[in-house]
């Protein structure tokens, strides 16, 4: 079996059903969320800080990585957030581990509801899901990879961390890309934007998960697109990913602009919540060739860049669709190189 399955539509879609599992303990998740933003908040302002509504955590990292390794730092040190997190594990039936650097939680200002799939398909052209509330917690101890929770993955129905991700194409017809930043996968090769789906607050307060509103938020947010002064569209759904030995699975869509590669350059740059080292473009043209000389064939990476092949699992995942639908026949080449680590499907 793959490591990476993927399942890509001739057309995008916005035809979409989910189902809502969650636990009798998803509402505690809240209250955590706001206790631990709470400690945050402190200590940001301790530091001298911003509050992170006005400069984001990554944003923080590729401005001043010693001062958000001292804020995280301060935070797991306070008296209460221990409790804290082990009661988040418990709620998303995981073990709590040691929240250092080897395990568990190693950035505890990644502080969020996210969300969880259990079950994803696309039949029809309409994509189903099920999803419940987890948080950023959670998603961090899957994706450290220790042996314990490797052996959890296997046995534990709450399902994997659900991240968010887009094609977003130039006038030029050319795919935006980032070189990540960060603590996570820092130096790899992706799509932009690309981020785990977070619950929204509504007006009445319900946190809901909404995944086209959710990649509209990462647009404007990662790449800087304002939609009062920028003409960007969201086509909707292409494609859908998972991968259980990264812990991720994916919506892949699909966004156009009418921005030049230099317009949209411009735009990345003067963006104040940027969370890449660097972009660059890459044509339809020579797409097949540029995945089967970039991808990751790692069938485990976990959170290492291999830096021979810096196109991480997911980015494969979001172009394979995109490049199927423009040449089928160069898709079919590209996934024969690709196999064992990689499977795609026509639907």
């Amino acid at each position: 079996m793959a490591t990476t399955n993927i399942i890509g539509l001739a057309q995008p879609t916005n035809a979409i059903e989910v189902v809502n599992v969650d636990s009798e303990f998803g509402d505690q998740l809240e209250t955590i969320v706001n206790f631990i933003t709470s400690i945050e908040t402190i200590e940001r302002a301790k530091l001298g800080l911003p509050k992170s509504s006005e400069l984001s955590a990554m944003a923080l990292d590729l401005q001043n990585h010693q001062m958000r390794v001292e804020l995280n730092k301060n935070i797991k040190a306070d008296s209460g957030w221990f409790d804290a997190y082990s009661t988040i594990m418990r709620i998303i039936g995981l073990p709590p581990v040691n929240p250092g650097e080897e395990d568990g939680i190693y950035i505890a200002d990644w502080n969020a509801i996210t969300a969880m799939v259990s079950k994803m398909d696309i039949q029809d052209k309409k994509v189903s899901m099920a999803i419940r509330r987890g948080h950023s917690y959670g998603s961090q101890a899957l994706r450290r990879l220790t042996e314990l929770y490797k052996n959890e993955r296997a046995s534990n129905e709450n399902g994997i961390p659900l991240s968010v991700y887009s094609i977003v194409l130039s006038k030029e017809d050319t795919i935006l890309m980032e070189i990540r930043g960060g603590s996570n996968l820092s130096g790899g090769h992706m799509t932009m934007p690309a981020a785990s789906l977070i619950a929204t607050r509504q007006k009445d307060g319900r946190y809901v998960f909404d995944p086209h509103q959710g990649i509209y938020n990462k647009i404007i947010e990662e790449i800087g697109l304002d939609p009062n002064v920028h003409r960007f569209s969201v086509k909707g759904i292409i494609g859908i990913f998972d991968d259980f030995q990264c812990a991720n699975a994916g919506l892949l869509y699909l966004t156009t602009t009418d921005h030049t590669e230099d317009e949209l350059a411009k735009i990345c740059r003067e963006n104040k919540n940027a969370q890449h080292t660097g972009i660059y473009f890459i044509g339809a043209k020579g797409l097949g060739e540029y995945i089967v000389k970039n991808a990751d064939l790692n069938p485990n990476p976990g959170l290492k860049v291999d830096p021979n092949r810096k196109l991480i699992h997911s980015a494969v995942a979001t172009l394979m669709p995109f490049l199927d639908s423009r040449d089928s026949k160069a898709a079919d080449r590209v996934m024969s190189r690709l196999e064992p680590v990689y499977s795609y499907q026509r639907r």
